[in-house]
């Protein structure tokens, strides 16, 4: 590409609404990324101490099966 073309496709990418578009994003993947860290830090400690039990129990159960 020649220097002309890379500064209109510069011009071009420095207007607000681009600019704005990608902020939007990465303020979206941010957030998203915050509340599935929330979410993962409640259920690990909301998790139920007898899941281990009901594990064995289902295991058994399906070896049971076969």
């Amino acid at each position: 590409m020649n220097k002309a073309r890379v500064y209109q496709m510069y011009r071009t990418l420095a207007q607000p609404a681009p600019l704005f578009g990608a902020l939007t994003i990465v303020a979206f993947w941010i957030g998203l990324a915050y509340l599935l860290s929330a979410e993962r830090t409640k259920a690990i400690r909301c998790r139920d101490p007898r899941r281990k039990r009901m594990v064995r129990l289902i295991d058994d159960h399906a070896a049971q099966l076969i």
